[in-house]
């Protein structure tokens, strides 16, 4: 519209100097004017020319609008021809980060218990490109339509952080989205029809810092968590040794009650008888053998010597 307006100029002045041309004597001014007069007109074409064109970037939509009406579909990406009194709002629609650059907005905000906290917060946000023309109708142009997003996202960080408690600050996942959740309701546009001004597509809580004395609380408070954990552990693994004793217990248990009714005095003879055997034919000097009596000893090479002399 402002290059048309500028064309049109143009044009007006070129007629001007027509007209002033006609009134003039001397043919060497009127010649003059003449050029002027073409040159005008040349100038004038080629603004209102370059004003029925335009650029819409990649990851850019065009709203076009004149006179107070607005078309209903938005134009995408690349070169349009529209009417040269019609004026066109750009809306980028990639992904926006809030704060730009990779920085972080730093906030005051309050607990559930009215503590003051600072938290460190980005927000990832998209503008859809089927929304932009009832966007524009309703807010106005990218920056005004930024300007709301922004708005909502300082507001309503906040309120996700006032309905959790200064001792949940640990649970970031769980805060960050009720944060999510919270700028989400508030970036809605309810009249005439329900409409999300933006879509927050990502929103980062990289840091909540409670006052000091808290802080403090709060650590001793996991310390102590995490020592009654490493407590109950121990318990278990004492339980489970105790277990794993009285398991072992039975089995030996077990196992003798079977050997004793196993037992009979024809089959202990006969171990007996076995077992004398094999200490005839050890090189061992001592022998332990059970008796009635008790457990003698028998000094093998003495007893070996004593047959001997006995054979003598």
């Amino acid at each position: 519209m402002f290059l048309t307006s500028i064309g049109v100029m143009f044009l007006v002045a070129s007629v001007v100097v027509m007209l002033v041309r006609g009134q003039m004597a001397s043919a060497g001014r009127r010649g003059a004017l003449s050029r002027l007069s073409v040159l005008l007109i040349i100038v004038g074409i080629l603004f209102v020319s370059g004003a029925t064109y335009t650029v819409i970037g990649v990851g850019e939509v065009g709203v076009v609008h004149a006179f107070g009406k607005v078309d209903a579909a938005p134009i995408n990406s690349g070169l349009h021809l529209v009417r040269p009194w019609a004026s066109v709002e750009k809306f980028r629609v990639r992904e926006i980060q809030f704060p730009s650059g990779g920085e972080i907005e730093n906030m005051d905000a309050l607990s559930r218990e009215q503590m003051a906290v600072q938290l460190e917060v980005a927000v990832r946000y998209q503008i859809r490109t089927d929304d932009v023309v009832e966007l524009y109708r309703r807010i106005g142009d990218h920056d005004a339509v930024e300007s709301a997003v922004l708005n909502a996202i300082r507001a309503w960080v906040r309120d996700g952080m006032a309905r959790h408690a200064i001792g949940e600050i640990q649970y970031r996942d769980s805060i960050s989205a009720d944060m999510t959740r919270a700028v989400q309701e508030k970036l809605m546009s309810r009249e005439p029809t329900p409409i999300f001004i933006a879509h927050v597509t990502q929103l980062f809580l990289r840091k909540i810092t409670p006052p000091t004395r808290v802080a403090e609380a709060i650590n001793s408070k996991i310390a102590q968590e995490q020592q009654i954990q490493t407590e109950g552990f121990k318990v278990q693994v004492e339980e489970q040794k105790a277990k794993q004793r009285v398991t072992e217990a039975k089995g030996i248990a077990d196992a003798q009650r079977i050997i004793n009714i196993t037992l009979t005095p024809q089959y202990l003879m006969h171990e007996y008888i076995t077992s004398l055997v094999k200490a005839s034919e050890s090189q061992a000097t001592t022998i332990v053998f059970p008796t009635d009596g008790g457990l003698p000893l028998l000094d093998i090479a003495k007893f070996s010597k004593t047959m001997k002399a006995a054979g003598q």
